[in-house]
């Protein structure tokens, strides 16, 4: 192909997508036909790309399939994706069997198996297991190979015109989904809780056939239906001290929170709540953060002062994950017992305060003690403001003792100021 002739209005997917498709396809008939240009893997991406989004004619697409495969352009990525789309996935299918001896036919096979399972084919998709199967012991010695020579797939080369050019699984970023085509098929294939045994096989050994990237989402998979469906507790957390995912992937660090949780191990549920915490906001939901705190401060088992000092980082920090009103009450308790920083559930207590309901107060904790404890370990944080917050719901609070009615008495004695309103919990 001669770059002067094509390079300049094809340099990119934008361009191709704001130009229309048929002046698009006139213009490589001209380069690539009538001026007798080579072709290669950049033009079966471009010719892919230009029928990707259910335009174009089907036989059109066909015929330049056809092409690229006599004059033995490697299949790629996005000429499969627009025979699919064009309602030809069996073309797609055979390409990728003659195709079997790419370096990349473990990833084009990812690809594949993404964009039939989008069209409901998810029985094909697990029939692409059979082709690897077959690369797999025809040549298990490319196995090695072809995954170093993936590197391409990485992120790390950031120029999509020069991955157009090299790489026959590259697809654009607005090309690409964010599930697996092989999973996605094993979901729809044994939904049920009790297929898990069969699942579970099923996965391991796509395990063994596909590439790098995908064979880490198989696996983190495999392992979130052994502990969800098959309770397989002992056996993962037993995975999880020899194998180095446990601690770089979201989803298997959830995996063995929920194994943490299920079994009371207290200690691993804070070392799996802190980890994923570092992951970011996203990598646990309020259902799991609650469910681990709940069991921290309610288990009989002694906690040591690392966990401790853990579990007052990760609850301060990650304050707005509780929702929960007991929860709250049961933490606040938890921290002033151990004598921890308390956590302040800020949005609460400053609803409650400013509310005129009085019956609302007891809903935030279990009693007025409760409350003079938290009032106390917050002005010793020098945190002024939540303490007085917290000394308005014991004002408007209703007493369960002599105790209490005797601290919410001196307390409404001292409110008509501030200082002394601190001072009561000072003295």
């Amino acid at each position: 192909m001669f770059l002067g002739t094509t390079g300049n209005s094809l340099t990119s997917s934008s361009h191709l997508l704001a130009a229309t498709w048929e002046n698009a396809l006139k213009h490589f008939r001209r380069a690539l036909l009538e001026c007798g240009s080579p072709l290669d893997i950049e033009h079966s991406q471009r010719i892919g790309l230009l029928f990707s989004q259910h335009v174009g004619n089907t036989n059109e697409l066909k015929r330049w399939a056809s092409i690229f495969d006599a004059e033995a352009v490697p299949s790629t990525a996005l000429i499969l994706k627009a025979l699919v789309n064009h309602g030809q996935w069996q073309t797609a299918v055979k390409l990728l069997e003659l195709n079997k001896e790419s370096g990349v036919a473990c990833e084009l096979s990812e690809v594949l198996g993404q964009c039939l399972v989008a069209r409901g084919l998810w029985q094909q998709t697990l029939k692409l297991a059979d082709f690897l199967q077959c690369r797999h012991d025809v040549a298990p010695s490319e196995k090695g190979l072809a995954l170093s020579n993936t590197s391409l797939l990485s992120t790390r080369e950031r120029n999509d015109t020069h991955q157009m050019a090299s790489n026959p699984a590259f697809l654009p970023e607005e090309e690409r989904t964010t599930y697996c085509g092989f999973i996605s098929a094993v979901a729809r294939a044994y939904p049920l809780k009790r297929d898990w045994k069969e699942a579970v096989r099923i996965l391991h050994d796509l395990e063994q056939l596909v590439d790098g990237e995908t064979k880490r989402k198989l696996y983190a998979y495999r392992i979130a239906r052994l502990v969800h469906d098959g309770q397989a507790y002992k056996n993962v957390i037993e995975k999880s001290r020899c194998e180095l995912g446990f601690r770089t992937s979201p989803s298997l660090v959830r995996s063995l929170l929920h194994c943490a949780i299920a079994t009371s191990d207290c200690s691993l549920t804070m070392n799996c709540l802190k980890l994923l915490c570092s992951f970011g906001p996203t990598a646990v939901s309020v259902r799991l953060f609650e469910t681990a705190c709940r069991l921290l401060v309610s288990s009989d088992e002694t906690l040591t002062k690392d966990d401790l000092v853990r579990f007052e980082s990760v609850v301060c920090e990650n304050a707005a994950l509780v929702k929960d009103r007991k929860l709250q009450k049961l933490i606040s308790a938890f921290c002033a017992d151990y004598d921890l920083k308390i956590p302040i559930f800020l949005s609460s207590i400053s609803m409650l305060a400013s509310s005129s309901k009085t019956v609302m107060a007891p809903s935030l904790v279990n009693s007025i003690t409760n409350l003079d404890r938290l009032a106390s370990k917050l002005i010793s944080q020098s945190r002024w403001v939540e303490a007085l917050h917290v000394a308005t719901l014991i004002r408007n609070g209703a007493a369960k003792s002599d105790n209490e009615r005797i601290i919410i008495g001196m307390l409404r004695g001292s409110c008509s100021s501030w200082v002394k309103t601190l001072q009561f919990f000072t003295s």
